[in-house]
């Protein structure tokens, strides 16, 4: 009987020193748990990114002009020298007309512009089919670039002005081009004039841009 009380002692003493090596009452899995997922990154498709919301377009004046405003860019038929001077007070920055420049509209708008201290851009076109890849491009880019606004994009009924926000909202802002063209419209775009060719080239651009 003492002997196998001492058997039971030893066996006893020796599993005590095991679990002690072993790190007493810790979670035996603890070590060999796999380690937790890392955050989800963003595909680089985008899919799971947070679209961005763009800028809400609404009607407003420049000056005493009927207009259109998405965030700080202005859309409007042609200004006066006092809806030009108003914009400037407001603090706007720059001013981009799509008219050419042989276009009367009863003075120096340049001179005018850049006299009230801000900036002036002539991308300027007339028929639906001088409407050029490049017209596009500088304009869009001007559309695109928040060191230029405040920004009033004219010409002299808005029509030219609501070609280059369909395309822009479509392809810059991802709209979907059912939703941009009743913005153009909105804007001023008489879809027979230009409709034609901004749709062409806004095809052009999602099938160069396409990922392979």
């Amino acid at each position: 009987m003492k002997r196998s009380w001492m058997i039971f002692a030893v066996l006893t003493f020796i599993v005590a020193v095991t679990v002690g090596c072993s790190g007493g009452g810790d979670d035996p899995n603890k070590d060999n748990a796999p380690p937790s997922p890392a955050p989800a990154k963003d595909q680089k498709d985008g899919k799971s990114a947070k679209k961005v919301e763009l800028p809400k377009l609404e009607a407003t004046t420049v000056g005493s002009l009927p207009a259109f405003k998405a965030g700080h860019v202005y859309l409007a038929g042609q200004p006066s020298e006092d809806d030009l001077k108003k914009f400037a007070d407001a603090g706007g920055k720059t001013v981009v007309s799509l008219r050419l420049p042989d276009e009367q509209v009863g003075f120096d708008e340049n001179a005018v512009v850049t006299a009230l201290g801000m900036k002036f851009h002539n991308p300027g076109f007339r028929k639906a089919d001088s409407l050029s890849e490049p017209i596009f491009w500088r304009v869009r880019d001007l559309l695109k670039n928040k060191h230029e606004q405040p920004l009033l994009l004219h010409c002299a009924s808005a029509n030219r002005v609501g070609a280059m926000w369909l395309a822009h909202r479509v392809l810059d802002g991802q709209m979907d081009y059912d939703q941009a063209m009743t913005e153009a419209k909105q804007v001023g775009l008489k879809p027979q004039a230009y409709e034609a060719v901004v749709k062409q080239y806004i095809d052009h651009e999602k099938k160069n841009n396409a990922p392979e």
